[in-house]
């Protein structure tokens, strides 16, 4: 992969983060607290969540969970209006705070960044819980805003996936904290990844962490249909396909 360029733009705890390679674009947006109350403002989160929508244009598909039961746990499924529907796996389930409410969480640093409802799970260490969201096709992008990560000294890495190969992983740049549950508690941050080529098109994401005890919140889940190919990537395909059906055509010829 080239060589990646960052810009970076703060404002007092508030971080906004875009990076961009041949392949891929990353965004990200941090807002500290540490109070274990609702973040009053999120300059940094709403700077890249801003950005990233931007990059996507209309393309941008957004679910923020008011249409699930408070409780409800997965699989859950979200149909992104035929860019794909999404499954989401592993332990979780449907919270709610009410949004009027404004340092309000759910006692435990956790709540929404639009509306009232949000996902909470967690990331663990063991691959066959950690947290996943399965696609029915291939996608170009994703995104999403996290409340209270990292407060229980997980760091947290995004693998993105296609039939079973990974294509990219973005290792969220925050410091996670000790586990003392202060330093990130009710901390909210965007996250996000957009393809720029055919092959960084992907169908899964699993969210892996270095630590099991990291409860979060997960709204605002966003994504893009797919990459397609370049025009001249399809012509060679169409290319390789007709020398192909040749070579079948004079095998056919000589048995």
């Amino acid at each position: 992969m080239t060589t990646l360029r960052s810009t970076l733009a703060a404002t007092g705890a508030a971080l906004a983060l875009a990076t961009t390679s041949a392949h891929a674009q990353t965004f990200y947006g941090d807002d500290v607290d540490g109070s274990s109350t609702r973040r009053a403002s999120a300059v940094g989160t709403t700077a890249a969540r801003s950005a990233f929508l931007a990059t996507l244009g209309g393309a941008a598909l957004t679910e923020n969970f008011e249409g699930f039961a408070v409780g409800e746990m997965p699989p859950l499924e979200l149909d992104f209006s035929g860019a794909a529907v999404a499954t989401l796996n592993a332990a979780g389930r449907v919270g709610r705070v009410d949004a009027d409410t404004r340092r309000a969480t759910d006692g435990f640093g956790r709540y929404s960044n639009s509306s009232t409802k949000f996902y909470e799970t967690r990331s663990t260490t063991d691959a066959r819980t950690t947290f996943t969201i399965d696609f029915s096709r291939p996608v170009g992008a994703f995104g999403f805003v996290g409340v209270d990560i990292g407060d229980f000294g997980s760091q947290l890495s995004l693998v993105f996936l296609r039939d079973g190969a990974e294509v990219f992983t973005f290792a969220l740049p925050y410091a996670a904290t000790d586990g003392t549950n202060s330093g990130r508690d009710g901390s909210r941050l965007f996250s996000g990844f957009v393809a720029r080529t055919f092959d960084q098109n992907f169908d899964r994401v699993e969210f892996r962490g270095t630590d099991s005890d990291d409860v979060f919140a997960f709204d605002d889940m966003t994504v893009a249909p797919a990459v397609v190919p370049e025009p001249a990537t399809v012509a060679l395909m169409g290319t390789g396909l007709l020398a192909l059906a040749g070579v079948a055509a004079r095998r056919r010829r000589s048995a």
